[in-house]
């Protein structure tokens, strides 16, 4: 069970950063004005698509992830309450992808602002835990390394949040792009948004690494 569990949560990680890899690249195809527009939409619906893996393996990773710290004895809820876990996480999964699926219609907007809400909440339950066992010892073990990469984990989420939100504009201005409405202001903006979502991309990228050390190395404290 524990090596069919860790197996899963390194693969979630390597699609992760895969995927995350390719949208970075394609992203710059979609921004580039010398292209015709239908390189630059199939570029942009590319990127849509590849994007959906690292949002997929960033549910997987959470579900995965407590089970590990639970058959590793670091996290102290019951078989039970692991398998509740991760049925949420599928639910979780299933509204994700029906978001995408449902891109533009009444019943994905509502989802997506659903999904939102969860997020901000999901990353305010990791955080209330994580200093709750940082006093108390409970609900995860004392051990610096699973405590850090709970903490990373609701970063990376409050990160995909501030990128969905720079984004926003962005949808609107490659639909004139589509339709060849979109003029030099429009072009710099795209460009300007791009550049605006790189770096948090890489503070991702970096906090991705930095939970992959700790659960490595395992590291009782940063001394």
């Amino acid at each position: 069970m524990y090596t069919l569990a860790l197996l899963f949560h390194l693969l979630c990680v390597i699609y992760w950063l895969g995927s995350d890899l390719v949208v970075y690249l394609v992203s710059n195809h979609v921004i580039d004005r010398q292209r015709p527009a239908a390189v630059r939409m199939y570029a942009a619906k590319l990127m849509l698509l590849a994007d959906m893996i690292p949002r997929t393996c960033l549910v997987l990773m959470l579900g995965s992830g407590m089970a590990l710290a639970q058959v590793m004895g670091f996290l102290s809820i019951d078989g039970p309450g692991v398998v509740a876990v991760l049925v949420f996480c599928l639910a979780w999964l299933v509204m994700v992808w029906a978001v995408h699926l449902r891109e533009h219609s009444a019943l994905g907007e509502r989802l997506r602002r659903f999904d939102w809400l969860l997020r901000i909440a999901i990353a305010l339950g990791l955080v209330a835990m994580l200093i709750q066992s940082i006093r108390r010892g409970a609900p995860l073990a004392d051990q610096f390394w699973l405590q850090a990469k709970v903490g990373l984990f609701a970063a990376i989420i409050v990160c995909g949040l501030v990128i969905r939100r720079q984004l926003l504009p962005f949808g609107p201005l490659l639909a004139k792009v589509a339709n060849g409405l979109a003029t030099a202001e429009d072009e710099t903006a795209m460009r300007r948004i791009i550049a605006q979502v790189k770096p948090i991309v890489w503070v991702i990228w970096i906090a991705i690494f930095a939970a992959m050390w700790l659960g490595i190395s395992k590291p009782m404290s940063l001394g």
